[in-house]
């Protein structure tokens, strides 16, 4: 399995779609940076570090320090139409470099010698393996590459709750983790948005047995992503459930959060079940 897992690896990670839709992430990250107020507070601290006397003075006044999370790319949601354009068509970028490759390698008869060199039940679980970590990585990417551009230029320290200045108040999921443990909960925040945007592009592995159209087949995970946040906003009048607001931890509060392990549990079933239908799939 080592081996085989090895060869899709490479074919999730070295393809030019690949590198096209992380550039798409960065440079939607890089805008959200410049178009908040994460640039304007970012001059303010470089006015600091060369010492520039009007900026040193406020800064000695003030009785808290900025931090990264203060204007880390999810801090404004919506308001901020690079991420929020970003994070809406995430689930086509999600499939875009390795989602199809099950669907192309059936289509062109490559799956017969693809399982007669892995054997069967590997061939299949290694697809669903890689799709997964594919997806997962093209979401993550570009907020990691955000957050360290605020990085560069805001010191990191410890957010205080008196100082408002935060997305997360109290009620939201982890917000003592947030206040006592920022780091902790970067990893956490990135660890769902992983999980959540992995399952999601392993939804295209499914649908090949009811799509027979690449196109259909590469916008079915945001049909499904985006139809769930209208069926939630204007069905129930309930956005606040949909995975898109959820995809923004900021946005999750914990007397909501079953309702998200729900939804993550349900995207996992659906993506296993693509497993149980393997043996009729070869000729």
């Amino acid at each position: 399995m080592g081996r085989g897992l090895v060869v899709e690896l490479k074919k999730a990670f070295c393809n030019k779609v690949f590198y096209a839709v992380i550039l798409i992430g960065i440079v939607a990250a890089i805008m959200a940076f410049f178009n908040s107020t994460a640039w304007g507070l970012s001059k303010y601290w470089l006015k600091y570090m060369v010492g520039d006397a009007v900026t040193v003075e406020s800064a000695l006044r003030s009785n808290y320090t900025d931090m990264p999370l203060e204007v880390w790319m999810p801090r404004y949601g919506t308001s901020n139409r690079y991420y929020y354009l970003w994070i809406t068509i995430l689930p086509i970028l999600c499939v875009l470099p390795y989602g199809l490759s099950y669907y192309n390698e059936k289509r062109k008869g490559m799956i017969n010698q693809l399982i007669y060199r892995m054997g069967r039940r590997q061939y299949f679980t290694i697809k669903l393996l890689v799709s997964f970590i594919n997806g997962g990585c093209v979401a993550v990417i570009p907020m990691i590459v955000n957050l360290l551009m605020c990085m560069c230029f805001i010191p990191w320290g410890m957010p205080l709750l008196s100082t408002k200045l935060y997305p997360v108040v109290e009620g939201n999921v982890f917000d003592n983790i947030f206040y006592t443990r920022p780091f902790l909960y970067v990893c956490i925040y990135l660890g769902l948005m992983f999980i959540l945007f992995g399952l999601i592009n392993c939804l295209a592995l499914f649908f090949v047995y009811f799509i027979d159209n690449a196109f259909a087949l590469m916008i079915t995970p945001f049909v499904l992503y985006f139809a769930e946040h209208v069926l939630f906003s204007l069905g129930f009048g309930r956005g606040e459930l949909s995975l898109l607001n959820n995809s923004n931890l900021y946005n999750v509060f914990s007397i909501n959060m079953w309702m998200y392990v729900v939804q993550l549990c349900i995207l996992l079933i659906i993506d296993l079940l693509f497993l149980i239908r393997i043996k009729k799939d070869v000729l």
